[in-house]
């Protein structure tokens, strides 16, 4: 009985070995946290850590009826995104805007007011020209939304939409073009263009012009004057020019933009009109000229050999009055007038003397 009892004891003590053995290898049904964590802990950081966001680069613009501003939506992605996402955002603008897009893949759709992007580069910048309908009132506050199209594990919702706004102001723009009313042939005379900026927003101060001289057609009588000197941010076509370079003229600024030319022989009896047409904005062009009457050179009278005067001999206009030869004439002869004048006093005085002597001498009887 005790052999038996003791292969019954050793028995059952196998027999729990078996079991604890199986135990621990047969699966959990909820495996414990640790065991978890190591298993793709890289994609669940990755997960936890991307996320997708938007800024424009001017969140606020003033901008005159017919301009326009260049905006740039920054996307920005952080960490990995999950494979197979699509990467990319929205932007939708109201009525009163007309929007094109570049450098990016970008979509624009006039009929819904739409711009889609796709972005798969990190730091991807598209440009969208906005350019302000040319009735918009001023005072009009016109609004664009940028939406992050949806991606799942985005750790941040709340840079995923951003805003630029846009208010329309009034354009105050003028532009001047003066020069004096008549010129000679010879003459160098000046011409001005004079822009101004009396709005709240800086303006380009690109523009352009034209000559024109009378009886010669559009862009023609170059053979009737020159160029003296221009401006150095304007071309050298005798007909047309172009000028500004790229510049702007600040809220309450002005340029001005001088002008020197001759008119040449051949010119008296035409009209030399110059204009200037100013674009402030993309779609406003401002305009004004200016007209100056060609008259012949200056002709004086120049006296040649047997005193006879000559009046066919032109003199080219200068800043001061030209000589006066008769002047000159006229002082001569007072000279002349002024010794003869003393002879006789002279002669005059002699002979009074000797008068009354003869008076006194002895009368010869008779």
């Amino acid at each position: 009985m005790q052999f038996l009892g003791a292969w019954m004891v050793l028995g059952a003590a196998l027999l729990t070995g078996q079991g604890v053995a199986s135990a621990e290898q047969a699966p959990a049904p909820f495996p414990p946290g640790p065991r978890a964590l190591r298993v793709g802990t890289s994609e669940v950081r990755a997960a936890a850590d991307f996320d997708a966001g938007l800024a424009f680069d001017i969140p606020a613009a003033q901008v005159p009826p017919g301009s326009w501003v260049l905006l740039t939506p920054s996307y920005a992605v952080k960490g990995t995104p999950p494979a197979g996402a699509d990467l990319g955002f929205s932007v939708t603008y109201p009525k009163g805007l007309a929007v094109e897009a570049s450098n990016g893949q970008c979509t624009v759709s006039a009929a819904t007011r739409t711009v889609h992007c796709t972005s798969p580069a990190e730091g991807a910048r598209p440009q969208m020209r906005v350019t302000v309908d040319p009735a918009a009132a001023a005072g009009q506050v016109l609004d664009l939304t940028a939406t992050v199209d949806p991606v799942p594990g985005d750790s941040d919702p709340s840079d995923d939409v951003a805003t630029a706004t846009v208010t329309v102001v009034p354009l105050e723009a003028h532009v001047d073009v003066t020069a004096p009313a008549t010129a000679r042939e010879g003459q160098v005379f000046t011409v001005v263009v004079h822009l101004r900026n009396d709005g709240d927003v800086a303006v380009g101060d690109e523009f352009r012009g034209s000559v024109i001289m009378s009886d010669s057609g559009p862009g023609g009588g170059g053979e009737l004057f020159r160029w003296v000197s221009l401006p150095p941010t304007c071309g050298t076509d005798p007909a047309s020019y172009q000028c500004g370079a790229g510049g702007t003229v600040p809220p309450g600024g002005t340029k001005t933009y001088s002008f020197r030319l001759e008119a040449l022989s051949g010119a008296a009896g035409r009209v030399f009109t110059m204009s200037a047409r100013w674009d402030p904005t993309a779609t406003t062009q401002l305009q004004d000229a200016v007209r100056v009457r060609i008259l012949p050179a200056a002709v004086v009278a120049r006296p040649v050999a047997g005193g006879a005067p000559r009046a066919d001999t032109p003199v080219v206009p200068a800043d001061t009055a030209p000589a006066r030869p008769e002047l000159a004439a006229t002082g001569s002869n007072g000279v002349l007038l002024g010794l003869l004048g003393s002879g006789l006093l002279g002669v005059g005085l002699v002979l009074r003397r000797l008068g009354p002597n003869r008076s006194r001498l002895p009368r010869t009887p008779a």
